[in-house]
């Protein structure tokens, strides 16, 4: 199945075989050109164990040598909108989705190269999603992640995604 986002092939899906990190890392690479500089890695994109993204410090740094709030920030809201498009893909279902709103806490600085990681989804959140997206055409999903530094929890992310299925795409 060739799957298109906003018009441009970003992954090839085939039956039975599920976006894999390799496919994340290329979809994002062409989606979201900042994720470049920003020097993001795709270390793991798990429907059942989440997103996992590692980040270096240093093009990430803001004036104090800590990490950026927005990195911080954009980090955690694009490690959930995969997780989202890593669901979608798995369960075989076509949509656009956006994020509607979020809400972040920075609790400590970050001094040092640090990882990005969604947090579980219940399944019963995750069902009503997808039920709900075949049934009307929308539906919205809270996703959370967090940002570890040092192996400690440095900021926490909620945000309320939204998917459309009715948009213009091509499923073959």
């Amino acid at each position: 199945m060739k799957v298109l986002v906003n018009n441009v092939r970003v992954a090839y899906i085939q039956k039975g075989r599920f976006m894999t990190r390799d496919d994340l890392a290329q979809i994002i690479k062409k989606q979201i050109p900042l994720t470049k500089a920003m020097g993001l890695y795709v270390k793991r994109c798990s429907v059942a164990n989440g997103v996992e993204f590692s980040l270096p410090l240093k093009p990430n740094r803001n004036h104090k040598n800590t990490a950026f709030g927005g990195t911080l920030v954009a980090g955690q809201a694009l490690a959930s909108w995969a997780w989202l498009m890593a669901l979608l893909d798995k369960r075989g279902v076509a949509a656009e989705v956006v994020v509607q709103r979020q809400v972040g806490e920075f609790l400590k600085p970050v001094d040092q190269n640090f990882i990005v990681k969604t947090d579980k989804v219940l399944s019963q959140d995750v069902e009503r999603f997808i039920k709900t997206l075949k049934r009307r055409g929308k539906a919205r999903i809270v996703i959370s992640a967090r940002v570890l530094n040092k192996g400690k929890l440095a900021a926490t992310y909620t945000g309320e995604y939204v998917a459309l299925s009715n948009y213009e795409h091509n499923i073959k």
